[in-house]
């Protein structure tokens, strides 16, 4: 590289979908801080990877969907820094989101909803399972068996309508991404099955194309594209000014589920505890008491509490805090509102009750947890 000349960094990362757009912008944004040449070798994740033989750039950012690609990749010999988990194997340094708490968390989504029966949706155009299929369905699964229930799962997507037929309904499906989740939705409904009251939908990347591509929205887990891009710019600017990173396998929690009509439901056969917890996430931005609930139920606070502890092991007011907490971190995620509004909108009396509070639930402050999560762009 001649003396003086800027970084030429090479991003091969597809922008179709929400993901890759999300970690090209994290990309974009880390860039003009360093003032880099970008170069944007690929414009679709299965273009054939041959054309970059000749480039003679510094460093790349990569989408790595197949062996073949992989193996032209090493052969440049440049720093690479990948951000996909489509392989089996992961690359040795990449910047990640973590698919087994993807799994593990829309686990709890649904034991939240009182759900008894699950299913997982996989998928894989290699002949093995891509990681983040894998993994995703593994934390699902052990999620799952962790509340003493078992999951259904297939690997392959013409197996959808075997897989529907074999469930005890209610049950709570969930898919390796968004666009399994929507072919999920348009098989249920073409065979007569209702979503979500009979087959209750979630998918991940919080697709803003997909989540509204039927006319059941889907519910979809949000992870931090923007916050992988940035990162895996960092972790790469690292390795070309000769450091040795503390990391070079660094992942990346999801940001929570997006609630929307396709699991926008309880699988509970009690009407009462169905619409006390009903009343629970109607008043999310409210301050909310026990005693408000049961002025909407026509049961004593003794059988409340009993039915709450059966169907959801845990108290009125855990729910209550919880679905508290939830909308707060949406808030803090979503928006540029004050610490103290974002309190006061998720039904907190007092910011030191709202940061005591949070800060139990979320282990970091409302103001750490807005660092850690939230986007540049918002």
């Amino acid at each position: 590289m001649p003396a003086n000349s800027p970084t030429n960094v090479g991003i091969m990362i597809d922008p179709i979908g929400t993901f890759g757009r999300g970690v090209t912008r994290g990309v974009l944004a880390y860039q003009r801080y360093q003032q880099w040449q970008l170069s944007m070798l690929r414009t679709w994740i299965f273009q054939p990877a041959s054309f970059i033989e000749q480039w003679d750039g510094d460093g790349l950012i990569v989408m790595i969907p197949d062996e073949p690609t992989e193996q032209i990749i090493n052969q440049l010999g440049k720093p690479v820094v990948c951000v996909s988990s489509i392989l089996p194997d992961l690359f040795h340094t990449s910047v990640l989101a973590d698919d087994y708490a993807i799994g593990r968390m829309a686990a709890q989504h649904f034991l939240d909803r009182g759900f008894r029966h699950f299913a997982f949706v996989g998928h894989s155009d290699l002949p093995v399972l891509s990681h983040f299929v894998s993994e995703r369905g593994r934390g699902f699964a052990e999620g799952v068996k962790a509340a003493d229930y078992h999951v259904q799962s297939i690997s392959d997507l013409d197996d959808i309508p075997k897989l529907l037929k074999s469930l005890r309904l209610p049950a709570a499906l969930f898919a390796a991404n968004d666009e399994y989740a929507i072919k999920t939705i348009a098989i249920a409904e073409n065979m007569g099955l209702k979503v979500p009251e009979q087959i209750a939908v979630l998918g991940v990347d919080n697709d803003d194309l997909l989540v509204e591509a039927s006319h059941v929205s889907l519910s979809s887990i949000d992870v931090p594209t923007f916050k992988i891009g940035f990162e895996a710019a960092r972790l790469l600017d690292q390795i070309l000014k000769g450091d040795n990173p503390d990391q070079t396998m660094i992942k990346f929690p999801p940001l929570g589920p997006v609630t929307r009509k396709s699991t926008d439901i309880t699988a509970i056969a009690d009407d009462n505890i169905t619409a006390a917890l009903a009343f629970i996430r109607q008043h999310a931005a409210d301050p909310l008491s026990v005693s408000d609930v049961l002025l909407h139920v026509p049961i004593s606070r003794r059988v409340l509490e009993r039915r709450f502890q059966q169907y959801l092991q845990r108290s009125v007011y855990e729910e209550i805090q919880r679905v508290h907490i939830e909308r707060a971190c949406r808030l803090l995620i979503d928006t540029n509102l004050p610490i103290a509004e974002v309190g006061e909108a998720s039904g907190f009396s007092g910011r030191a009750r709202f940061h005591a509070t949070f800060a139990k639930a979320m282990n970091h402050t409302p103001k750490k947890y807005r660092d850690l999560n939230q986007n540049d762009e918002v």
